[in-house]
């Protein structure tokens, strides 16, 4: 005789162990937690990181990778390719900016004068 297992109640529901501990912390959260333990592990073997990164930093075939990356951009650059200027992206062009710094700066020399008058301070009339 076979049995057929979907007609067997509880064989294929999942087996749920029961928890122990706390739960998991979400994942930002943990990955915060890594980084900060990963940072607290650098700064107590300061010595070690630099040791390993000098050591690294001799070998002949990194150098060597390094040199090709930097012939490769140079190509690039003689190419006419124009990289992406380093820092904050700028949302204004240089005049557009200057303008809305003088506008700022007009607002806000009206606002202290008008709370120094104390034109704020007056209670709000009623209809």
């Amino acid at each position: 005789m076979s049995v057929i297992l979907s007609m067997v109640p509880g064989l294929l529901r999942p087996v749920l162990k029961p928890t122990r501990g706390r739960s998991r912390l979400p994942t930002p959260e943990r990955l915060e937690r890594k980084k900060a333990t990963q940072k607290a592990w650098v700064q107590r073997n300061q010595a070690y990181v630099t040791a390993q990164c000098k050591r690294l930093g001799t070998r002949p075939e990194y150098r060597e990778r390094r040199r090709e990356l930097y012939n490769g951009k140079q190509l690039l650059l003689e190419a006419g390719f124009v990289p992406r200027a380093r820092g904050r992206p700028r949302l204004y062009e240089a005049e557009e900016a200057v303008e809305r710094k003088r506008t700022r700066a007009r607002e806000s020399i009206r606002y202290s004068r008008a709370l120094a008058r104390g034109t704020f301070n007056e209670p709000a009339p009623l209809n």
